[in-house]
């Protein structure tokens, strides 16, 4: 018998400015911080929920995922705002361990909820009244396409996102052009486009 062949979707894809508003209809500091800190590093979902404040290496504008998909660890570029951003919300909780830690007092020694995080963006991508099917993993596509528009080659943006095959990577390109520059300053420049977050809770939000 011969197999129906399987049909491939592109991703939905957010512009900087999409970012922007999705990230200002966020009203908890610590949704807002982690989905910028999703996007603007190229992480999956609970990879950036089990980011460890040892992880951040200020000194070489690195960050050390730890078991990523497959169980492999990698390292991605740090930006220079996502640095700041990352600093200034650690100092709101001194987390010993997380950076993300558990809003639960009974379970602050773990990580935050992935299921709160996930109602998070969905009432920010509601609210910003963007019509596409948007979840948070679509940050980490996001990512990878203003990567390439930005200009980094495919092999680069491999080891970022830590794909083991170049054929997943390969379909940003279906999604944008590239070209060839310093993927340190390529990362910085279309994460500088969407600035910081507000860094303060909404009032009277829940």
């Amino acid at each position: 018998m011969v197999k129906p062949t399987k049909t491939k979707h592109l991703p939905d894809i957010l512009t900087a400015e999409e970012i922007v508003v999705v990230l200002n209809c966020v009203h908890k500091l610590c949704y807002r911080v982690y989905l910028y800190t999703v996007y603007t590093l190229g992480l999956r979902l609970s990879e950036a929920l089990h980011l460890k404040v040892g992880d951040i290496d200020g000194k070489t504008k690195r960050v050390h995922v730890h078991d990523g998909k497959g169980c492999k660890d990698r390292f991605v570029i740090l930006p220079a705002n996502t640095y700041r951003v990352l600093r200034l919300f650690w100092q709101t909780h001194r987390h010993n361990k997380w950076i993300f830690p558990s809003l639960q007092p009974k379970r602050h020694n773990s990580p935050m909820d992935k299921g709160a995080a996930q109602h998070a963006m969905k009432l920010a991508v509601e609210e910003a009244n963007i019509h596409k099917k948007i979840s948070i993993h679509n940050l980490r596509h996001s990512y990878g396409t203003h990567s390439l528009e930005s200009g980094m080659d495919l092999r680069s943006l491999q080891e970022l996102l830590g794909h083991d095959s170049p054929t997943t990577t390969a379909i940003y390109t279906q999604l944008t052009d590239t070209i060839h520059k310093n993927n340190q300053a390529i990362v910085n420049e279309f994460v500088a486009k969407i600035g910081m977050p507000r860094m303060e809770d909404d009032t009277n939000a829940d």
